[in-house]
Formats: C-alpha cells, structure tokens, sequence
C-alpha cells in the first residue's frame, strides 16, 4: 500500500506578548471624572483632636455630595499602593480637590503645594482661627467656625457647594486656558505625570508581587507568640509599617449623663485594654476617637468595656456609645 505524501500545511503557532498601555477603563474614567479630592488633617494636632477632623471631613463630604460629586481623601485608595504614590496621582487625577489648610498641618501645605503646581481647579478653605498663609493669599479662602456652630456650618457647606459647582463650570468651559494659580505669576508649563506603557504580564506580575509582599508582612506581624501592644507596636516601627489594615478607628459616644469624673474613669478603663492604641478626648462634642489594632472587634472591646464597669453598646462596627459608668467592675 502506497502512502500518499502527506500535503498537510504545518501549523505553527506563535505566542506573542502585546504590549498594552495599561490605563483606567471607561468605568474607572467615569468615576475619576466626577471624583473631588479631599485634603485634611487626619491625626489630633494642637487645640485639633482626631474627632474633630473626623466631623470636619464629614462637613466637607456632604457638600462636595451636594455639588454632584463624590469625594475621597487623597491618600485613600481601593488598591494597596505605596502611599505617596497615590497621594500624587490622586492629586493630579481629581478634576477638584478641596483643601482644609486649619492649623497649618504641613502634609496638607505640602499636598497643596503639588496641587498647585499642577495648576488645576483648587478651592481652599480653613477655620476662623487660621490666619492667611501669605502664599496661597491669592486665592479665595472659604472660612467655617472653628466650634462647628451648625447655623454657620450651614452657611459654610452651602457657600462650598456652589463654589464647586461654580469653579468647575469655568474650568469646563475652557480648561487649557484655566488656572488656580500660577497665572498671578506668569506663563509657565504645568508638569505632567508620565504614563509608561508596559506589559500587561508584566504589570500584572508586579501587582502579585505587591499582594503577596503584603502577606508576607501580615503573616509576620501575627506570627509572633507574645500578643501584647507594646510587642506589637514594636513590630511595626521595626517594619515600618503604618498601614490601615493594622489599624482602625472606632468612635466612642459618651452619654450627656456623664459627668467628668467619670469620663476620666473611663479614660483609666481604654488605658487598661491592651488592644487600645491610642485615643484622642473630643470634650466639644463629648466623644472619644479610638485607635485600636484591626484584629479587634467592637464586641470584643464592648466586652472589655463592661468588665471595666464602663457600660458600652456596640453601634456599628466602627462606633459605640457608653451611657453609664457602673460604681463597680466585673472581672475579665
């Protein structure tokens, strides 16, 4: 039996790595469009507890919402990024960033400055306590009271709700020739940041690269056998790491019925729980900002609280209230 030669074409196949300019999608340019960037305090400084930039930036929230916009702090991200990375990029991404420059807090003077440089839509507000910076002095400061009085909060929110509005219509109506600031000084050319084109395995194999980094120092920071704050806390200054994932805020609500001996008592209790970083006293409003380590649960610090004779009710996973404090304690 003759075999026929075999005609058959070879078929080869070729892999081939295109290189893609890794950028947001529609969706992703959706939402970076109508996203204003919040500059603020987030940390107690001065006269400043946590608890009042936490109110502060709930203010400033509600009137960036009312003016069509949603809203972040420029250093928050769903990704998991160097920090400094995306306090940059969100800076020059946003289409608004509103800045409270109160106290002066110098990462705030220093985002402004970046903010500025990049020329683009910018409006600054501060607190009546605040004097005028001689070199933003140029620019239209909104002021708010520094007690939070709600009468003049109103007026406050809605005056940066129209200057929002008002701003972005100028800069939409002709952006090239728009500027915040560098035109009171001359012509200049604005810096950009420059979008390389990669890879897409190779972007791709960075970001797993990022996550499992991550991990790593996760399963490092609770691998230790010795569980107490202070072990831990020295864990992370000797990592470095800052990270939120390590920590969270927890807002205490105290009672009007509580009288100031018994805040202190439950002052003395926090000291006592071992997963209580740190916490700020808002006598203002009558609260308490708390730092406690992420792996602690509300409950859990309910719990404590009781034990402590301080009567606490967990309101959220992130807020509770304490309406009495008890003349005895139960033991843990």
């Amino acid at each position: 039996m003759n075999k026929q030669a075999d005609n058959t074409d070879e078929i080869k196949i070729e892999v081939k790595t295109e290189e893609k300019n890794v950028s947001p999608n529609n969706e992703e340019l959706k939402e970076i469009s109508n996203m204003c960037g919040i500059v603020i305090p987030i940390s107690a400084m001065g006269d400043y507890s946590e608890g009042h930039w936490l109110e502060v930036k709930r203010i400033l929230q509600r009137a960036i919402k009312q003016a069509g916009y949603d809203s972040q702090i420029v250093s928050e991200a769903e990704d998991s990024g160097i920090i400094h990375k995306r306090i940059v990029q969100n800076l020059y991404d946003n289409p608004i960033v509103v800045c409270d420059i109160s106290g002066r807090n110098p990462n705030v003077m220093f985002e402004l400055g970046l903010r500025l440089a990049f020329d683009k839509p910018t409006i600054i507000v501060k607190d009546n306590k605040t004097a005028f910076s001689f070199d933003t002095s140029v620019i239209e400061h909104l002021q708010y009271p520094a007690d939070l009085r709600f009468g003049k909060i109103e007026e406050f929110m809605e005056s940066l709700t129209v200057k929002i509005k008002k701003t972005m219509e100028i800069y939409n109506a002709n952006p090239s020739e728009y500027s915040t600031f560098l035109k009171n000084f001359g012509k200049f050319v604005t810096p950009k940041i420059e979008e390389t084109q990669v890879p897409i395995d190779k972007y791709v194999l960075e970001e797993l690269q990022n996550i499992t980094s991550k991990l790593n120092r996760i399963e490092n920071f609770n691998s230790s056998s010795n569980s107490s704050k202070a072990a831990k806390l020295k864990r992370l200054a000797e990592n470095n790491i800052t990270d939120s994932i390590f920590y969270k805020n927890v807002n205490v609500t105290i009672s009007e019925n509580i009288d100031k001996k018994e805040i202190s008592t439950i002052l003395s209790a926090l000291r006592k729980i071992e997963e209580v970083v740190g916490f700020t006293l808002d006598e203002l409003n009558n609260s308490i900002s708390l730092s406690v380590l992420a792996e602690y649960s509300v409950y859990s610090l309910c719990k404590s609280l009781n034990s402590l004779g301080i009567y606490a009710n967990r309101i959220s996973d992130n807020s509770i209230d304490i309406d009495m404090v008890l003349p005895f304690k139960l033991s843990l």
